[in-house]
Order: C-alpha cells, then sequence, then structure tokens
C-alpha cells in the first residue's frame, strides 16, 4: 500500500507583486521626507532671513553709551568677584554656644 503524501503549495512572498508594491511606499516615503527637509532648512531659513530684513527696517536705532555701560558692566564683576563677608566674625545661629543679647519677651501674668 503505497502512503499518498499531499503536496503543499506554498506561494512565494517574494514575487514581484510584493517587490513593486514595497518600491513604491518606499518610492512615498522618500519623497515625504524629502518634502520634511526642504521645508524645514531651505524653504523655513530663507522665509525667516526675509522676515529679518523687513523687521530691521521697522526697529529705531538708538545709539548707546558704550561708557555708561562698560560702567555697569565693571560693577556688576566687581560685586560678583567681591566677597564683603568676614566669616569669622558671623555667629553660628544653631551652636550651643550662641548667645542671644537681645532682652527676653516679658509675658504677661494670667488673672
Amino acid at each position: 500500500m503505497a502512503l499518498k503524501i499531499p503536496k503543499l503549495k506554498f506561494k512565494n512572498p517574494f514575487s514581484l507583486k510584493y517587490f513593486y508594491l514595497l518600491t513604491v511606499f518606499l518610492v512615498i516615503g522618500a519623497l515625504i521626507a524629502l518634502g520634511i527637509f526642504l521645508y524645514q532648512y531651505p524653504y523655513q531659513t530663507v522665509a525667516q532671513s526675509k522676515e529679518i530684513v523687513l523687521l530691521r527696517s521697522q526697529v529705531a536705532p538708538e545709539a548707546i553709551n558704550l561708557d555708561e555701560v562698560k560702567k555697569v558692566l565693571e560693577f556688576l564683576d566687581k560685586k560678583i568677584a567681591s566677597d564683603g563677608i568676614d566669616w569669622q566674625k558671623v555667629k553660628n545661629l544653631f551652636s550651643s554656644s550662641a548667645t542671644s543679647s537681645a532682652p527676653a519677651p516679658s509675658v504677661p501674668a494670667a488673672q
């Protein structure tokens, strides 16, 4: 008695139909990515530079006194750099040896 083995038919997943479909999706994706890139980098940069040129003519130019600016910057540098606190003279409020020179508050007696 001969055993009959059924023949299984598998579709080739690498057929030309799937290759064309994959190619179409890749081309569409590449075009979308190219469009986004061109919009973000060249187009927006050119649009912003044109807007800057237009707005520059609307801004009123002001004369700045550079001597005053230098004085202010020097003052700020001195203020930041100088440490005018003598840490040896500052009392530690959290130590037990710290005493207060202020008089104790008086509490009125209850009647």
